[in-house]
């Protein structure tokens, strides 16, 4: 509608000279103002769309049986991607309670099955801030994320297990989920402990705990999803076969 009323007023034009090169110059305006309020439409409903998001969230620990905050529609379900897991992280510790927990781990962790469920958040970001929250991360980052609609990946969990990362999204591919999300933290028990990680380094550091902090990690290690079947599992199961 635009192009035809600039070409009509164009005509009217004694189309010479100076007054050709602007009428051509009004027909350009008005096509390119009616480029842009295309793409305006088509960004409006692809934000609409987007909004509508199906979000799942990969779980193969604590997250499984405590979920506390997050906010999830039904239960975690058997299904998800197989990633590699071990207790190599030491967490809480800037705190009187340390425990091992699990991450995924590329160098020392062992294939596990996973589970999944669906966020009640429709936005990317807020599922990404929800989980976030419920880890009791400092900043979002530790959050990792691909967005099948985008293309986007979590360029922190690129840094930290790019092989899971391309396991997950193969995984994606083959579900309903427009986007998936999970803990992309990283091991960190060789910057804590100063030893590298290790089935005997990782006894050892259980040993080192008090009696209630030892309870409480061997309580979590024990609390793990049946799924969740690791080396260091293994050797808790034998080393304090009578505990608690």
């Amino acid at each position: 509608m635009w192009i035809t009323s600039c070409r009509a007023a164009a005509r009217s034009t004694d189309i010479n000279g100076k007054a050709a090169f602007l009428a051509t110059r009004v027909v350009d305006t008005c096509t390119h103002r009616q480029v842009n309020d295309r793409a305006r439409r088509q960004r409006r409903t692809h934000i609409q769309s987007r909004g509508r998001m199906k979000i799942g969230i990969l779980a193969w620990g604590s997250l499984q049986w405590d979920p506390r905050t997050l906010q999830i529609s039904g239960d975690f379900l058997s299904g998800g991607p197989n990633l590699p897991i071990e207790f190599s992280r030491i967490s809480g510790r800037t705190g009187p309670i340390q425990r091992l927990t699990l991450v995924i781990d590329e160098l020392h962790g062992t294939v596990c099955s996973t589970v999944v469920a669906t966020s009640s958040f429709n936005d990317l970001s807020q599922a990404r801030e929800d989980l976030r929250g419920r880890e009791g991360m400092h900043h979002v980052n530790g959050v990792g994320f691909i967005d099948r609609q985008t293309g986007d990946v979590s360029f922190r969990a690129m840094e930290r297990h790019p092989g899971a990362v391309e396991r997950i999204r193969g995984w994606l591919d083959g579900t309903d989920f427009d986007a998936v999300i999970w803990t992309a933290l990283a091991s960190n028990f060789e910057v804590v402990r100063r030893e590298k990680y290790s089935i005997e380094a990782a006894l050892s550091f259980l040993e080192s705990l008090s009696a209630e902090g030892q309870r409480i990690a061997l309580e979590y290690i024990r609390r793990a999803p049946t799924q969740t079947q690791t080396p260091l599992r293994d050797a808790v199961n034998q080393r304090w076969a009578t505990s608690g």
